[in-house]
């Protein structure tokens, strides 16, 4: 008899024995009856208990992910919820309830690219421009995206487009403000009736929760660099130009006198608001080596700041050495604590408290270890400003303590010459390199330190014949990086104002940002971004801020009323001095994102840019008043 052709399948044990002998019909005729049953009663029995574990082990996970809120499909439910994809129907005006992330889990791998918190208020003429430049330039591959409640329009059309198109990039649309305010602040849109100020409060309360909860997110998801800019902000690498500012000087020259641990005092001088430095005087003479105060000084404010020789009214010179702080009592600053008096560092004020880490506490029983965190109850009579680090406080009970020099926490200033070097080899946007890619190479040579400050360059709305440079199919004037080319003096303060930041939330601790209010929108953390305005020459990036169309200027519901609804004056004033220079150094950038992503892609991201239709003026409060107080569902 024949061996069958679809007969059971062997173990091993009995393959084994099949290999060794000329014939398997010979080699089973030669196994005894009780051996095959034995053999094949042990496949049964070991192919059952597979098949039960199997079993149990699929019960157990589908219990474990539903207690979690995740379904089989591996999509999350509830904050993290995905959305589902869109139906061709009208696209809607206002915002949905929930917040939710605007992705695929199992899609997205955006690891190796940066991040962003975004505040957006009827943004989406210019949001898709923003979007797709960062996407390309940092490269933005994970962005957390909230809205006003005074916008009346949504994005979010625009982000499921790119989400959908750009597999590895991550959106989070936070249109909820219950996913970032605490349950004490306040809500919703400004009322019309109040104050422009109250208004403009309301709206920088909003940024800086947002920014910290934002923040705080992308920590706990193990990310390193956030960006935060607004729309009208482009972050750009920070290539040498002609019309550049002076780069500090790295000592004093021949014949002027150094100035060093100085600090500014403002007070009032013959009837004038005058700024005065008190600093440790080296030069020739008798000061030398001695605390002195200067005279008043000549120069405006912003060119008071380190590298420089500013001059005082009794025509004296003085070299501002590297290592300034700006308090408002500069003779109460102390470098350490005094004998007997405990140490307190990385302090934070909530109400009436002060928290810290304390180091050689001399006043609890027991005392309290060195480098434990504690808290002591602020005297009602403490003014405010004395807060700062370098001063002795005193607590509700007369107890002494003094606050760290937080200077010393502080990134270094980076060398004016390595910087220089640096900057001469910045690649143009052109050439495919990114932020990440100088970020990676130069991390090591300077320290960054966990806040990198970036100063802006305010551009204005003068506009000159140009070089087309938008690819087929697209026009230079949608887009408000191609369309203006000139700009505002370099390290003008006055114009340029404030700079912006990068955080790497790796390098920051949890409990500085959980719960916490950002310090301000262009310094959020406090103790790990410097006090000081940045240099223009000594970074490797600049942040191009735009003025824009007076149209544009005009479009949002602005919390600042006046300010943007409608004030030809306040935007013509806004725009002086933005025709100093011109620079096109951004403008290939469109050309290399369609080589990127494709012609039909890019398309696809980028409809409607620059299109300013008009939009009504029902906000999502007042769209809740009049629905019962329900959000849209999308």
């Amino acid at each position: 008899m024949g061996a069958r052709k679809n007969g059971p399948i062997l173990l091993p044990s009995v393959m084994q024995q099949k290999k060794k002998a000329p014939s398997s019909f010979k080699t089973l005729s030669k196994l005894s009856v009780s051996t095959l049953i034995v053999n094949l009663g042990t496949s049964v029995v070991l192919l059952s208990v597979c098949i039960l574990g199997c079993i149990i082990l699929t019960f157990r996970l589908h219990s474990a992910l539903n207690e979690n809120g995740i379904g089989l499909s591996g999509q999350a439910s509830g904050l993290e919820a995905d959305l589902p994809q869109p139906q061709p129907q009208p696209q809607p005006q206002l915002h949905p309830h929930l917040s939710q992330t605007i992705h695929n889990n199992q899609n997205h791998n955006n690891s190796l690219g940066l991040s962003a918190c975004l505040l957006v208020n009827d943004e989406n003429p210019r949001l898709p421009e923003w979007l797709a430049y960062h996407y390309h330039v940092l490269p933005l591959r994970s962005l957390i995206l909230a809205i006003d409640p005074a916008s009346r329009s949504s994005p979010l059309p625009i982000l499921r487009t790119f989400s959908q198109t750009l597999r590895d990039l991550r959106i989070d649309f936070w249109a909820d403000e219950d996913a970032y305010m605490p349950p004490s602040q306040p809500r919703g849109a400004c009322n019309a009736n109040n104050t422009r100020q109250a208004c403009l409060w309301t709206h920088r309360n909003r940024q800086q929760h947002f920014v910290m909860k934002c923040m705080e997110t992308l920590k706990r998801r193990g990310k390193t660099w956030v960006l935060l800019l607004d729309v009208d902000e482009y972050i750009a690498f920070n290539t040498i130009e002609d019309d550049d500012p002076p780069s500090p000087l790295e000592e004093a020259p021949e014949g002027v006198a150094t100035l060093k641990d100085w600090k500014v005092m403002h007070g009032r001088i013959r009837g004038r608001k005058r700024a005065q430095l008190f600093g440790l005087y080296e030069g020739e003479g008798t000061r030398n080596g001695t605390h002195i105060v200067t005279g008043a000084i000549r120069e405006s404010d912003e060119k008071i700041v380190y590298g420089n020789v500013v001059r005082d009214d009794y025509g004296t010179r003085y070299f501002l050495h590297d290592d300034s702080t700006k308090y408002q009592d500069p003779k109460k600053v102390l470098s350490q604590a005094p004998e007997g008096i405990p140490t307190l560092k990385s302090i934070q004020v909530r109400g009436p408290k002060l928290y810290g880490v304390i180091y050689n506490d001399t006043y609890d029983n027991p005392k309290k270890m060195d480098g434990e965190y504690t808290h002591i109850q602020i005297h009602p009579k403490l003014k405010r400003e004395l807060l700062k680090s370098g001063n002795i406080i005193q607590d509700s009970q007369g107890r002494k303590y003094f606050i760290e020099n937080e200077q010393l926490l502080w990134p270094p200033h980076v060398n004016a010459s390595q910087v220089l070097r640096a900057r001469k080899e910045l690649p143009a946007v052109s050439e495919g390199k990114t932020i990440l890619d100088v970020i990676e190479r130069y991390r090591h040579q300077f320290y960054f330190g966990s806040c990198l400050q970036i100063p802006r360059v305010l551009y204005g709305s003068k506009e000159s014949n140009y070089q087309p440079m938008a690819p087929t199919g697209f026009n230079d004037k949608d887009f408000v990086t191609l369309r203006y080319r000139w700009h505002a003096q370099k390290g003008n303060f006055d114009v340029n104002k404030f700079q912006k930041t990068i955080i790497d939330v790796s390098r920051v601790p949890m409990d500085h940002l959980e719960g916490e209010q950002a310090y301000n929108i262009h310094r959020p953390l406090e103790y790990f971004c410097r006090a000081d305005v940045p240099r223009f020459a000594t970074s490797l990036f600049r942040v191009n801020h735009y003025l824009d169309s007076y149209e544009a200027y005009t479009y949002r519901n602005d919390a600042r009323g006046n300010k943007r609804k409608g004030c030809m004056e306040c935007y013509l004033k806004k725009g002086n001095g933005t025709d100093f220079a011109v620079n096109d150094n951004i403008r290939p950038w469109l050309r290399s994102f369609v080589d990127e992503v494709g012609e039909a892609k890019a398309h696809v991201l980028l409809a409607g840019v620059g299109d300013f239709r008009p939009l009504g003026e029902e906000t999502l409060v007042d769209f809740m008043a009049e629905k019962g107080g329900k959000y849209v569902e999308v």
